[in-house]
């Protein structure tokens, strides 16, 4: 028992003289500006009461921001000493470099201080203020960086055709572009065909706030062997007799190849059957021929849809090669009745290269075409009916079978067949009196809503005004009557004589102001109608309806499709080299004067453009 309290008198002892300047310490520290927040476990000790007295001396002193170089406040007690990091690099010295910066930097101190084996540390943020002219040049920097990130996002790295330089809108910025190779028109790269890959340069200047920057774009031409390839027709007439008649067939054989984007062939009809012969009017006898194919079975050839017969149009007197599938397209646009399809092909007979063609429907009553009644021999069937007053031109068949004079125009029956068995000079008789009694209607202001469809005859109206249709009033103007049906205008067809192009028109009708159709000595079946309030306003809904997405799509397409048939066009006016050269009685001054194809399409734009303007507030007028 003595042993024991002997024990315990040693122990009560030793805590006496140990425990009262035992004190340990954990310390995590987070320190800002403004805060600190401490987590501690404690037991304690007078060294961390020495540390938190120092950085409650360096709190007082140390900087929340600087404009230049700055020196930290040396420590206070001698005894302590530091080790200092700004976001993360240590500090070699008391000294803080000042960092010219357009921005505010906001720095992370961080300060460690050693006593007696014991640390503490806490961060600090400190805020280099940004430098005032750094600042607005840091401002410029940004919006040149923006400027140019819009023309690397527009600017191709390889072509294969002309291309649109970079469109930016950007009010307080100007933009020029000029190249090394071939030359900028109406800010388009023109393309200038080499026959290997070459590289160019594009240099584009900025300028913005009173300054300019440079930058330069290299860019790939693809050589001529390279560019797209549109399909190719090969037509080989027996023994290579060549088509000089535009009513007798003559037997040929038909192949077509095409093409994918690695230029890879692949053969799509070889050696087919077909009969061939020429087409046209005024068209027929011009150097480069359009023709008629009729397969001995239906063909799909490109489309969706198979038929016998199928037209080449030459577009010879359009020197831009895309106004009749520019046309056909924007009809199919804007309404769901038939319209032709187009594509573009290269053609080649009897192994001479023609040059660039548009594949397209022949205007015929089929199902997939002009779908009407026919096979009957009931008056009352599906008419195909064209005004044309090329006959008293190019008289042909006979009146009173083949055609009938309807207040001194000639309206040709092209369904029923005149040749054919179901037909009669009865319905000849027929349809003759239905259209006296439409214009006659028409002509005395009466009410015409039982005998035509209005609707039809607006959006041809639309598609042939719009493009000023030589045509128009003249010929290639269908008109359709199907069984227990009203008179309906459509499809539209024959538009390489517009839009600026007709020569042998004034000035005054040429142009793209003023209406045309409805001139009285033009078509005299708008001339009427446009007498009618009603349809006037109908005429105006529509147009409204389509002026901000089909007419303007009709602008956006006209260089693109320009563009797809780069190489095949460009091969088309090596072999019929007209543009700028070519006067005849079909040549505008101004199509003539335009000594490229790039002034040609830009005509056919330009044209379009400022005609969609003037109809659009001559129609709000109404």
């Amino acid at each position: 028992m003595k042993k024991i309290f002997i024990l315990l008198n040693m122990v009560l002892l030793s805590i006496m003289m140990l425990g009262c300047s035992f004190y340990s310490v954990t310390t995590t520290t987070t320190t800002s500006v403004s805060e600190t927040t401490t987590t501690t476990t404690t037991s304690y000790d007078s060294r961390y009461q020495i540390l938190e007295q120092e950085f409650d001396y360096l709190d007082l002193l140390m900087p929340e921001a600087m404009i230049s170089d700055t020196y930290l406040p040396e420590l206070n007690n001698t005894e302590i000493t530091s080790y200092i990091t700004i976001d993360g690099v240590e500090l070699e010295s008391n000294l803080i470099q000042y960092v010219l910066s357009p921005i505010d930097l906001y720095c992370t101190l961080s300060v460690t201080l050693y006593y007696e084996e014991l640390s503490l540390t806490k961060d600090y943020t400190v805020i280099m203020l940004r430098n005032g002219e750094l600042y607005q040049q840091y401002l410029i920097d940004q919006k040149f960086n923006e400027l140019k990130a819009m023309i690397d996002e527009q600017m191709p790295e390889v072509i294969e055709s002309d291309f649109t330089l970079p469109i930016l809108d950007n009010p307080d910025a100007t933009f020029s572009f000029s190249t090394d190779t071939s030359r900028i028109y109406n800010h388009r790269f023109i393309f200038s065909f080499p026959l290997e890959p070459t590289e160019f340069h594009i240099t584009a200047k900025i300028r913005y706030n009173n300054e300019t920057r440079t930058y330069d774009y290299p860019i790939l031409m693809k050589g001529l062997s390279q560019l797209q390839q549109v399909p190719i027709i090969y037509i080989h007439t027996d023994n290579s007799t060549p088509i000089t008649s535009k009513t007798e067939y003559l037997h040929a054989t038909f192949s077509m190849v095409i093409y994918n984007q690695d230029l890879v062939p692949f053969v799509l009809y070889s050696n087919r059957s077909i009969q061939i012969r020429g087409r046209g009017n005024s068209t027929f006898y011009m150097p480069k021929m359009s023709y008629r194919l009729k397969f001995d079975d239906k063909t799909s050839l490109l489309f969706d849809h198979s038929e016998n017969d199928w037209v080449l149009l030459a577009n010879f007197t359009d020197q831009t090669l895309i106004r009749n599938a520019l046309a056909y397209n924007f009809a199919a646009s804007i309404t769901d009745v038939f319209q032709p399809d187009t594509a573009f092909v290269d053609v080649y007979l009897n192994d001479v290269f023609l040059g660039n063609y548009t594949l397209t429907d022949q205007i015929e009553v089929t199902n997939d075409r002009v779908d009407i009644d026919e096979h009957s021999t009931n008056l009352d069937t599906g008419y195909l009916i064209e005004f044309d007053r090329r006959i008293w031109d190019w008289p042909e068949g006979t009146e009173g079978i083949d055609w009938f004079n309807l207040y001194g125009i000639p309206y040709v029956i092209k369904s029923p067949d005149p040749d054919g068995e179901y037909y009669s000079q009865s319905q000849l008789y027929y349809i003759e009196s239905y259209m006296a009694e439409c214009y006659n209607a028409l002509r005395n202001k009466q009410d015409y809503s039982e005998l035509i469809d209005e609707e039809s005859f607006i959006d041809w109206f639309i598609v042939e005004e719009l493009f000023k249709n030589v045509d128009s009033g003249y010929s290639s103007v269908f008109i359709t009557k199907d069984k227990g049906g009203k008179l309906k205008m459509g499809p539209v067809w024959d538009f390489d004589l517009s839009t600026s192009n007709p020569g042998h028109l004034g000035d005054d009708l040429r142009g793209p102001e003023g209406w045309y159709t409805s001139l009285e000595y033009k078509n005299v079946w708008f001339y009427h109608l446009m007498q009618y309030e009603g349809f006037r306003q109908h005429l105006k809904e529509k147009w409204n309806a389509i002026y901000d997405n089909q007419i303007q799509d009709l602008l956006n397409d006209i260089y693109p499709m320009a563009d797809s048939i780069s190489k095949s066009r460009y091969l088309n006016f090596q072999t019929w080299d007209v543009i700028g050269k070519n006067y005849d009685w079909y040549t505008s001054t101004e199509v003539y004067d335009a000594k490229t194809y790039e002034e040609q399409v830009y005509i056919l734009y330009n044209y379009l453009l400022v005609r969609s303007v003037w109809m659009n507030q001559a129609i709000n007028e109404f």
